[in-house]
């Protein structure tokens, strides 16, 4: 303690008359403190000034003949060469599939799925032509005039064009070369996590805390620290590009024709009910930066040819190629809505039945009696689809997969990863418990409310069905358009026109919100010369998801309360509010784009602190990357 360079580990002088070194290279050990004096702090420093100077100078010495890693050795080489041949691959399969080897007929416009009943005139008319040309193949084999246009297959291909939309519709399905391509990247994103906890434990056993893992591979902390960095740049950078496309799968498709797609690629208009805000030209000026960004993402990954309809309010969705099992057809649900493959016009249409009968026609004994053909019923039944509304079960796995997919959850594993090294670990630890704690809450109240709206959807039961002149109990997923029905008490599972019956009560409450049950009646015989509407004919309709409280009992088809399907699925009444109710995305309020201009202010200052931090702090780079983060 009287000034002499002394060895910290022993206690030993550098030599053995305990003289006071002149310079600190003379000792084994470093570092070396100040020794205590008796006098002011100062007078210690003024005292040994020159032999602090020359520590200094000799700690440069001794790191400067440190062995040091090349960044640009064989395994960071490796790295580099992995990285660049994964994103290479990746971009040159999406400018060759889009650009310049797109097939032809991959792209065509999708026509809107609307039901037409009691729609726009145009609607109307254009089933109307639709049935008067489709009368003689619609005419029952037995002679019996039940099937005689009762119900038209239907798609409004000119609904688009009115609202001034163009929707596109474009073939995908799975190769092995673009699979192989989509694991590369998949693998690319673990190793990428695995590579930063490396170089976090490649830390801690250069400052000794592991020493049970073999020796270090780094020869002092900077040179782990810069790997640490590296790795982490590059990585945050690769993984939040990706988040750009609708899936990372998606990218890998390649492009096909309809009749060949395992997916469709469908390109709409996104469904919004927002209030459009005065925003201030900053908000503005963000808004085109951000529009110019994405274009720029669309161009990199080509994104453009793949949807040459996208345009500002835009959004492409891959929806998944299924075979129905009961009539072969091939189909696609988007929005709720049943798309099924026409082998005509080569394209998707929309999977929808109108009827459009004169309610004499209805009320012919022959049909009412008679009810569908098993052929004609499985005819519509691959049109129409199952009597269900396209809502996945919600699982709690599917739920968290969907929250910590998020955007946010990258940018916060980025952060969570900059705490490890530098003896912040437990801040690291402390984050990663906040962060999975919180996103498992939201995860788990998301997961309850889809539960909740799934179990709304459901609908299971049997019902009594007119086929070829019988009654048949059948479930009521097997029901279509135009089947006959005898009522019973109960929920109603589709939008029905009561054509027989002497007494029916009906609840709508769930539906239109009526406290008291209201009686419904049949068409009336006189308007049989009239086309049946809905809106015309409120009194003798019974809208899915209402109630019938009370009507007539069972027995023979002459005396049953009877009614003819008019809708199912997501065309009913029900599935109308539904698919509009889900189909919309969420309302943005004038918070959601004035936290542009608040992002933006914390950018700037992000960088700004940034740089403050870079010359404040006197040490390495290194050290001082990991405070400014």
């Amino acid at each position: 303690m009287d000034g002499s360079c002394a060895d910290i580990s022993n206690g030993e002088a550098c030599n053995d008359d305990y003289v006071e070194a002149k310079n600190p290279c003379q000792c084994d050990a470093l570092p070396v403190a100040c020794a205590k004096q008796i006098d002011l702090y100062d007078n210690c420093f003024e005292r040994f000034q020159d032999y602090y100077d020359e520590n200094d100078v000799c700690l440069v010495e001794q790191k400067t003949m440190l062995p040091v890693v090349s960044f640009t050795g064989p395994w960071f080489l490796l790295g580099y060469c992995w990285m660049g041949t994964v994103t290479l691959l990746m971009l040159g399969w999406c400018a060759w599939n889009q650009r310049f080897s797109s097939v032809n007929g991959s792209v065509t416009t999708l026509e809107r799925a609307t039901s037409g009943v009691g729609g726009s005139e145009n609607s109307r008319m254009g089933a109307k032509q639709r049935a008067d040309s489709l009368e003689a193949d619609t005419k029952n084999a037995e002679g019996s005039p039940l099937n005689e246009t009762t119900a038209t297959p239907y798609y409004n291909a000119s609904s688009n064009l009115i609202m001034g939309e163009i929707w596109t519709q474009t073939g995908y399905k799975s190769t092995v070369a673009g699979m192989t391509i989509y694991s590369l990247v998949v693998i690319t994103h673990i190793l990428i996590q695995f590579l930063l906890l490396f170089f976090t434990i490649e830390y801690y056993k250069q400052q000794g805390a592991i020493v049970n893992l073999g020796e270090p591979l780094f020869y002092d902390d900077v040179q782990v620290l810069i790997a640490f960095e590296i790795a982490w740049v590059i990585g945050f950078a690769w993984c939040f590009f990706l988040k750009y496309p609708a899936s990372i799968k998606s990218l890998f498709l390649r492009r096909c024709v309809l009749n060949n797609a395992s997916y469709v690629a469908v390109s709409a208009p996104v469904q919004s009910v927002d209030t459009h805000y005065d925003n201030n030209i900053i908000v503005e000026f963000l808004m085109i930066l951000g529009n110019s960004f994405k274009s720029m993402l669309s161009f990199i990954y080509s994104d453009e040819a793949q949807h040459p309809s996208t345009n500002s309010g835009y959004k492409s969705t891959f929806c998944k190629v299924s075979v129905d099992t009961k009539t072969g057809s091939k189909y696609f649900y988007f929005r709720m809505r049943r798309y099924i493959y026409c082998d005509e016009t080569k394209k998707y249409i929309p999977g929808c039945w109108v009827s459009t009968q004169k309610i004499g026609s209805w009320l012919d004994s022959s049909y009412l009696h008679y009810g569908l053909s098993t052929e004609e019923a499985s005819k519509r039944l691959g049109i129409v689809g199952s009597n269900v509304l396209d809502l996945k079960k919600p699982t709690v796995f599917g739920a968290i997969k969907t929250e910590f997919s998020k955007p946010f959850y990258l940018y916060q594993n980025a952060m969570v990863w900059t705490w490890m090294p530098l003896w912040y670990y437990y801040m690291g630890v402390v984050n990663t418990v906040v962060r999975i704690s919180g996103g498992l809450v939201v995860a788990l109240f998301q997961y309850c409310s889809e539960l909740d709206l799934f179990r709304l959807m459901v609908m299971e039961g049997t019902v009594d069905v007119i086929r070829e002149g019988r009654i048949i109990s059948m479930d009521q997923m097997d029901v279509v358009p135009g089947d006959i029905i005898r009522l019973t008490p109960g929920i109603a599972y589709f939008d029905m026109c009561i054509l027989q019956s002497k007494h029916i009560l009906i609840d709508e409450s769930a539906l239109t919100g009526e406290v008291h049950p209201i009686a419904k009646i049949p068409l009336d015989p006189s308007n049989s010369r009239h086309t049946y509407s809905p809106k015309t004919n409120k009194s003798s309709t019974i809208s899915a998801g209402t109630t019938i409280l009370e009507c007539g009992g069972g027995g023979d088809i002459e005396h049953s309360d009877l009614a003819i399907v008019t809708q199912t699925g997501s065309f009913t009444a029900k599935g109308e509010l539904l698919c509009d109710v889900l189909s919309y995305e969420r309302h943005k309020f004038k918070f959601d784009t004035e936290v542009q201009l608040v992002l933006a202010i914390l950018c700037v200052e992000a960088i700004v602190m940034l740089i403050i931090v870079f010359r404040v702090i006197e040490d390495h780079w290194a050290y001082s990357w990991f405070y400014a983060l």
